[in-house]
């Protein structure tokens, strides 16, 4: 399968808001600290893919399956953003957020 075709179903959690991620809110994960990161930033303008990268192996994560996604993003209180997404395949096979970066 293509890797634009493989990894559509991720993107489009994305597009419009933080999306799979948001979802995984329960106080004090990724959601948790996404709100303080994410929301200050204000309404999403554009998000664009810029780069993916499959990785078997990141620093202080354990050994597994990722996918390191990249978008040059623009949001309403930060022009030029870069985000920086990683996603984990679990035991069932499931791609989970297991982290979420904004510089």
């Amino acid at each position: 399968m293509a890797r634009p075709d493989r990894f559509r179903k991720l993107r489009k959690e994305l597009e419009g808001g933080i999306g799979i991620l948001s979802r995984r809110n329960d106080g004090k994960g990724l959601g948790y600290a996404l709100n303080g990161t994410r929301k200050p930033l204000g309404k999403l303008i554009s998000r664009n893919l810029t780069k993916t990268q499959n990785a078997q192996s990141l620093p202080g994560a354990p050994d597994g399956n990722y996918v390191v996604m990249q978008f040059a993003t623009s949001f309403e209180n930060k022009k030029d953003a870069v985000e920086t997404v990683t996603f984990m395949r679990e035991k069932d096979g499931k791609w989970k957020a297991a982290g979420y970066y904004i510089k």
